[in-house]
């Protein structure tokens, strides 16, 4: 759109800006996480609360999936919002397995555009891995062989 960020009062959260979406096709796009996302949350606030501007104007999520495809897992119309702004968090079932990318999109701006503050995404622990003491490369029984730990698989 014509307006990347919002810095007056009220149109962001914690910061004193906030990516501002007023145009049908304005994105955000996280980067490839190390670790499958568990959970994305986002302040989000739109300009417009009018019952006619219900109609068309929604902020869409989508995951990217391993084969590289996108999928639409919510679209959330600015009449589901707080009129001050408000958190939406989509976690477990609703972002899926394998999910190491997301987006959220402004699906259609009729009348509202929606400014958008504090992306937070959670990411999977990775597993542990457990550590074997042993003798690895040293000769059997020997007093002054340094113990070495190393990966199991």
């Amino acid at each position: 759109g014509d307006v990347d960020v919002r810095t007056d009062e009220g149109y962001y959260n914690s910061g004193k800006q906030a990516i501002f979406f007023d145009a049908t096709g304005d994105i955000i796009r996280t980067p490839v996480t190390p670790a499958p996302i568990s959970c994305i949350s986002f302040w989000v606030r739109p300009t417009n609360m009018e019952p006619e501007s219900y109609e068309f104007s929604l902020v869409g999520i989508q995951v990217k999936h391993p084969d590289g495809e996108w999928e639409r897992i919510a679209n959330v119309p600015n009449y589901w919002m707080e009129e001050k702004g408000g958190y939406y968090e989509l976690a477990g079932d609703v972002v899926g397995e394998q999910i190491y990318q997301v987006e959220i999109l402004c699906e259609t701006s009729y009348k509202v555009d929606f400014a958008i503050d504090d992306i937070r995404i959670y990411v999977q622990k990775p597993p542990v891995v457990p550590m074997q003491a042993s003798t690895y490369g040293c000769p059997s029984g020997t007093a002054d062989c340094i113990t070495a730990s190393r990966r199991v698989a």
